[in-house]
């Protein structure tokens, strides 16, 4: 309970505009009223924790095992809906990962999910352009 009372600030809107000195400042970024929660939808959040991640993974065997880790490690991005949310002109908004992809440029296939269907897809190219 303690430590939770560090957080009681935060909240998934963004911060408003302040002014400082007749200079408005707005924050950078989305999700920047989480700004100071370990792991937070911040974009600028760092990466270093997820490279750490991607290079402590066991390598992948076939192109399906590579596929399925790069969507593992993929959906360490995900923002869910309603997560960060702002207001534009009045309109409360919100962002949301809409889709995820992988291209597997050996075998010339795209893979995506979305953020209705988690089954992973795939587009295979016949093509030689």
């Amino acid at each position: 309970m303690t430590n939770i009372r560090n957080y009681i600030h935060l909240n998934p809107e963004n911060a408003e505009p302040a002014t400082f000195a007749n200079l408005k400042l707005t924050a950078l970024g989305q999700g920047n009223g989480l700004l100071g929660l370990a792991g937070r939808l911040h974009s600028a959040r760092p990466l270093r924790p997820r490279r750490d991640l991607h290079q402590a993974a066991f390598p992948a065997a076939t192109a399906t095992q590579c596929v399925e880790k790069a969507f593992h490690l993929l959906n360490q991005f995900d923002m869910p809906a309603g997560a960060i949310r702002a207001h534009d002109n009045g309109k409360a908004t919100f962002e949301f990962t809409n889709w995820t992809t992988a291209a597997d440029m050996t075998h010339r296939r795209y893979y995506f999910h979305t953020f209705q269907c988690r089954h992973i897809r795939v587009v295979a190219s016949t093509s030689l352009i």
